[in-house]
């Protein structure tokens, strides 16, 4: 799975994520990926969490087979395929497909969920600021504080970099089979009216350490076969 942190607002959207990918086997880390899909001929971008493999599927399908000048159309046209497509296409299909993008009509940007554990309806997200997990910012009462990372003067970058640090701290103390596993780089997309831009924006600590762990699991898995 992954972190998946958001700054949703009517000029534009910003996203991070990391690029650590676990093996579903034995929760150990496999590859690095990115998990931005853009659509830039839409104005539009797909990312998820849970099974990266549906997602990438889903992304293929849209570029396939989806005809639209912007998220409106895109979430039509979800609403309609998405569902029937993770039944046929996929086994092991628990995600949640986020798409973001520019509106045809009120020319403002929306974001979509579309989450496995209902059954794929699409969710519109509302505007403001996003934490996937949120579990490392929850207060006594069940609520979710960011104010801790956002000191005054620090830039939306510094904000989600401290966001991400922090998630990978909480669930690198949670147990094997809880973990999602947070790590390679934090990578920010920033996505307006004129422009996409993705960047590598901060390494993990660990980065090094992973990639010997991920190269050690492939040499293990190619000495098996």
């Amino acid at each position: 799975m992954t972190a998946l942190n958001f700054i949703l607002q009517d000029d534009g959207v910003i996203i991070s994520m990391d690029t650590l990918a676990l093996s579903a086997e034995n929760k150990a880390p496999f590859k690095f990926v990115t998990k931005f899909f853009p659509l830039p001929h839409m104005n539009c971008i797909i990312c998820g969490t849970g099974n990266m493999q549906a997602i990438i599927d889903w992304f293929g399908w849209v570029q396939k087979n989806i005809v639209a000048n912007g998220i409106y159309q895109l979430d039509e046209l979800s609403k309609k395929a998405l569902r029937d497509f993770m039944k046929n296409a996929n086994s092991d299909n628990f995600c949640t497909i986020y798409q973001f993008g520019l509106h045809e009509i009120d020319n403002k940007f929306h974001g979509f969920a579309y989450r496995s554990t209902n059954n794929y309806e699409s969710e519109e997200i509302k505007q403001g600021i996003g934490v996937k997990p949120a579990d490392a910012f929850k207060t006594v009462d069940s609520g979710t504080d960011l104010s801790p990372y956002m000191p005054a003067g620090a830039s939306v970058e510094e904000f989600l970099t401290r966001i991400m640090k922090q998630q990978k701290e909480y669930d690198s103390l949670l147990g094997v089979e809880e973990r999602l596993g947070i790590g390679g780089i934090i990578q920010i997309v920033y996505l307006n009216r004129d422009s996409m831009v993705i960047k590598n924006h901060k390494y993990f600590d660990d980065f090094d350490a992973t990639h010997e762990e991920i190269l050690s699991n492939l040499e293990y898995l190619n000495a098996a076969e």
